[in-house]
């Protein structure tokens, strides 16, 4: 949480992808982090349902809320 979300956070207003294919591979960082975390390399597992059980908001949301505070 404090090495890797901050460098997929920095200034994420200013070049918030549009592109399908460049969120997806954003959101596959935190999938990715969320295995390790949960100690679950398990290719069946469901990288959603351990990001959510540990609490963690999609990076989307993150990058939304994050635009949003900026142009307020």
């Amino acid at each position: 949480m404090s090495l890797v979300r901050p460098t997929l956070e920095y200034a994420s207003p200013s070049w918030n992808p549009h592109a399908d294919c460049n969120v997806n591979r954003l959101e596959q960082v935190q999938k990715n982090a969320a295995r390790f975390v949960c100690n679950n390399f398990k290719t069946c597992a469901n990288t959603s349902k351990l990001v959510k059980s540990l609490g963690w908001k999609i990076l989307e949301q993150r990058r939304l809320l994050n635009q949003s505070v900026l142009f307020f």
